[in-house]
């Protein structure tokens, strides 16, 4: 009976976050800016993938440049995405996208992967693999899988994981590519022959055996296969977990009331570094000897050729991107807001789809959170000039808000294209509203979860206590 309660709260907890999902989808797009992940290609350069969009650092120029969130989906937003080489791949929350182009242009993915909502990507470990690529997928209502892709994200194969529930967690040794890890919400899964076929692991310690639905992969040692770290997601306190036999035993290591969100390894002086959204970050020394730095709240915590990068959590945040060459003590910001990214995009060509995309978007104090224009100004005279002077070129039109469109339209200067955006912008005010239905709906969702969670939580209670007093009752007679 105790099992069922377990699956029916989980059960309610699944569905309300899925309405909540479902509902709230818009207002992610364009909301709070954060940093979702950070990424590396030619060498140490950094690619900061935010929600606003991609980031890319130019190290000949010393400056940002960004490439909006609309390049990839101009209605659903960025989830996640993978540099290298010229080729990118990203997805939104209808789909899988990739660039040749390094972004200037982005396709739907097509075959198999089109069918699953990808959580992550990752690149091949093995050096001798630059094109192959790890995905691994978080749909809702169906199997999921790992995927792996042998040519840059083009085709994809599936791992034939056929995982119930989503894929939590993924992690390849560097010092052994054939050597990788999965954590799903039913397995654990090990491979010593890269992905050809995998074995069940188990996280216990003595008698305490742990749900597959509490353990988070987080990473490894990169010069050891069989030695990583994951957590257990329990209550009240969290637990960071570390095997280094490949998962056949565990140490409980730390404890915090709250949730580990990334972790990173430096083999030379075997020092090891976590991150937690509230509680701060923690720094493990070679002799045991823990150090926590609460002022700090970071994430995507990763070793790039011995510096450690992270990125800022704070609201606000002292920075966006950081790196530390002393073990996380001091930090020198390297993006500190978004307002550095002096270029819109990077080296497209001016009919390039992405700039037309983000010809719209800003970085200024002029624009909304979702880096969208404000209160663009130009007068009657200007809209006169420029009609004189032949200048209502697309591009400008492709900049002007709504208010700009409807003076033209009264000017008697409103040409095809503003058609286009007057219809685009009728379609985005019905979007604004569904906005705002979306949240009414969400909020409501939340309280009617809520209250079916405690009547489960009360019924079966009542059961527990009511059940046993019967049974006894009955031996009695």
């Amino acid at each position: 009976m105790k099992s069922h309660l377990i699956s029916l709260i989980d059960l309610s907890i699944l569905m309300m976050c899925t309405s909540m999902m479902c509902t709230g989808t818009l207002l992610a797009h364009g909301g709070q800016p954060k940093v979702l992940a950070l990424a590396f290609h030619q060498g140490t350069t950094p690619m900061v993938i935010d929600n606003l969009g991609l980031f890319d650092y130019d190290e000949q120029a010393d400056d940002w440049r960004w490439m909006c969130d609309d390049a990839v989906n101009a209605q659903t937003g960025l989830l996640t995405a993978l540099p290298f080489e010229q080729t990118l791949v990203a997805t939104s929350r209808v789909g899988n996208y990739r660039s040749i182009d390094r972004g200037c242009g982005f396709s739907l993915i097509e075959g198999v992967l089109a069918e699953y909502s990808i959580g992550a990507y990752f690149r091949h470990t093995d050096p001798l693999k630059p094109n192959h690529i790890w995905a691994y997928s978080q749909s809702l209502g169906r199997y999921n899988d790992l995927f792996l892709s042998q040519d840059g994200g083009l085709t994809w194969a599936a791992k034939g994981l056929m995982a119930e529930g989503i894929v939590y967690g993924f992690w390849q040794s560097l010092s052994d590519p054939q050597v990788l890890y999965v954590n799903h919400a039913s397995g654990f899964l090990k491979s010593d022959n890269g992905g050809q076929s995998f074995s069940n692991l188990m996280v216990q310690i003595e008698q305490d055996v742990y749900r597959n639905q509490e353990i988070r992969i987080l990473g490894g040692n990169a010069s050891d296969a069989n030695h990583f770290w994951v957590t257990a997601l329990r209550f009240p306190n969290a637990q960071l977990l570390e095997t280094k036999d490949g998962g056949l035993s565990w140490q409980i290591i730390h404890e915090v009331a709250d949730n580990y969100e990334s972790l990173a390894y430096h083999v030379e002086t075997s020092t090891l570094v976590v991150s937690t959204p509230f509680e701060g970050f923690f720094r493990r020394l070679a002799d045991g000897t823990w150090e926590k730095q609460a002022e700090e709240l970071l994430a995507c915590l990763t070793y790039q050729e011995n510096r450690l990068w992270a990125c800022g959590r704070g609201l606000p945040a002292k920075w966006l991107l950081a790196y530390s060459d002393d073990m996380g003590k001091t930090w020198i910001p390297k993006f500190e807001k978004y307002r550095d990214a002096s270029r819109l995009v990077w080296d497209c060509d001016a009919n390039a789809p992405s700039l037309m995309a983000c010809s719209s978007r800003c970085l200024s104090e002029n624009c909304s959170p979702s880096g969208t224009k404000l209160d663009m100004q130009i007068t009657d005279t200007d809209m006169n000039d420029q009609a004189d002077k032949g200048e209502t070129t697309e591009m400008m039109d492709l900049n002007l808000d709504r208010s700009m469109l409807d003076r033209k339209e009264d000017l008697g200067i409103l040409s095809g294209s503003d058609q286009k955006i007057n219809e685009s912008s009728n379609t985005t005010n019905s979007k604004q509203g569904c906005q705002s239905n979306a949240l009414f709906v969400s909020w409501v969702d939340l309280l009617f979860y809520t209250l079916l969670y405690a009547l489960l939580y009360v019924l079966f209670s009542f059961m527990f206590r009511i059940y046993p007093d019967r049974q006894q009752s009955s031996s009695n007679e």
